[in-house]
């Protein structure tokens, strides 16, 4: 069976999915319609329903009034996103349009979530000696950074261009120091004139983003994959077959990898495995059937029969159809890849990438090494709404092939090192013991 994955990349890229001139202001009608197309593609849809642990109903409501309140589509999105970050779901939210990036910014600042605290990975060059990287926000204009976030309509910094945020950071040393930063990062780099960065040095940031690279390092052969978007990064794995099965061992990292096409991360598996068959996740699907829902429905009136007990999951929205992994033969002429492989995994590890690491799970050959995964897979349901806004809600829940629940945990990798570890390094030491 084939079916995609979207890289997680697609929630931050300007999507305009209609004619509509998105500087239109939007009547009160189509505000409220966009929500409620919203609500009722969740309720229907969204596959992590079950494990909400607040009354969604009770949220649509409540922001309703907030929606009819914004003064523009800057405002209206933010408010979108907002109610779907509630969701906490990494294939659901708001796709966000042209007109919501050209009105707001982000200062320059960025953070991790380390150990629950608000760590800073990347801050304008300017103010790197007194706000190192490694500090930790603790207010945004004196309100502390975990409220902050869910009472800011985008869920974080990002606002208004050129709006100012008052920041209060706990340095290393555990002082307590507050600066003001401007809005003014994406604009900078749309004047041509960027802003100079500070980076955690062993992320990547650094470097340019490819889609595949392939190298050779004290006789290992080292390819990066960072999305399965394309076949491309398929041909381009199998060019390079040859020479990476005259070299000590093979090392394959998508610590960086958002996603894409599962049958792209298919591709590349079928050439490392022992085995002669790709065993793929199990997933399902929510089920709504109308009569057996109102059949279940008859609970309300204090009926406890066989017929509406046994109906009463559809009624609750609870109704699953349940699919057993895909199994797909290898095919005899497929090149193999005769040489240790290490496969180095980590958070940011998204979807069809984790779906890489399941197909290459019971090969003796293969050892993953790195972080949990992200934990964050499925098929998201893309909707239109006024405005030119778009949003994707989660519609299919994967589990490993045994049924064991990965989302939101991440996929164990065979050797947990921390992140600050020289993965490159930390994997030809462990083939060459091995």
């Amino acid at each position: 069976m084939k079916y995609y994955k979207t890289t997680l990349l697609i929630c931050f890229l300007p999507v305009l999915l209609n004619s509509q001139n998105i500087s239109d202001k939007l009547s009160h009608e189509e505000k409220i319609f966009g929500l409620s197309k919203i609500w009722a593609e969740v309720n229907n849809n969204f596959v992590f329903l079950d494990k909400l642990d607040f009354d969604f109903d009770s949220l649509y409501m409540a922001t309703i009034p907030k929606v009819i309140d914004t003064k523009d589509n800057f405002e209206y999105v933010s408010v979108l996103r907002n109610f779907m970050n509630h969701l906490n779901d990494g294939h659901t939210g708001i796709m966000n349009n042209q007109e919501y990036w050209n009105s707001g910014d982000y200062p320059p600042v960025f953070l991790d979530l380390v150990n629950d605290k608000f760590i800073v990975k990347s801050i304008a060059k300017e103010y790197a000696e007194i706000i190192p990287i490694g500090s930790e926000l603790l207010k945004a204009d004196e309100i502390p950074y975990s409220k902050y976030k869910e009472i800011s309509p985008s869920g974080n910094l990002f606002s208004y261009v050129k709006s100012t945020v008052l920041l209060e950071f706990k340095v290393p040393n555990g002082d307590t120091i507050e600066r003001a930063f401007i809005r003014n990062f994406n604009q900078k780099y749309r004047t041509d004139n960027p802003i100079e960065m500070v980076r955690i040095e062993d992320n990547g940031l650094n470097e340019q983003w490819k889609e595949y690279t392939y190298e050779q390092h004290e006789g290992y052969s080292i390819v990066e994959i960072n999305t399965f978007e394309s076949d491309t990064v398929v041909k381009q794995f199998q060019n390079d077959i040859v020479r990476i099965n005259n070299t000590k061992g093979l090392i394959i990292d998508v610590r960086k990898n958002g996603g894409g096409n599962s049958e792209f991360s298919k591709g590349i598996a079928q050439h490392i495995v022992e085995r002669e068959i790709l065993v793929g996740p199990m997933w399902k699907t929510r089920i709504n059937n109308g009569a057996k829902k109102a059949w279940g429905s008859m609970a309300i009136f204090g009926m406890e029969d066989d017929w509406t007990q046994s109906n009463e999951s559809y009624w609750k929205n609870n109704a699953w159809e349940i699919n057993q992994p895909d199994t797909t033969i290898i095919q005899k002429n497929v090149i193999k890849v005769n040489v240790p492989v290490i496969i180095l995994t980590g958070e940011n590890t998204f979807s069809a990438a984790e779906d890489f690491l399941i197909y290459t799970l019971g090969n003796n050959n293969i050892t993953k090494i790195g972080q949990n995964t992200a934990g964050s897979s499925g098929q998201p349901l893309v909707l239109s709404l006024p405005g030119g806004i778009s949003a994707r809600i989660c519609s299919k829940r994967d589990a490993m092939p045994n049924g064991e629940d990965y989302i939101g945990i991440g996929i164990e990798p065979d050797v947990k090192i921390e992140p600050k570890i020289d993965h490159i390094k930390y994997a030809m030491s462990y083939i060459e013991i091995k």
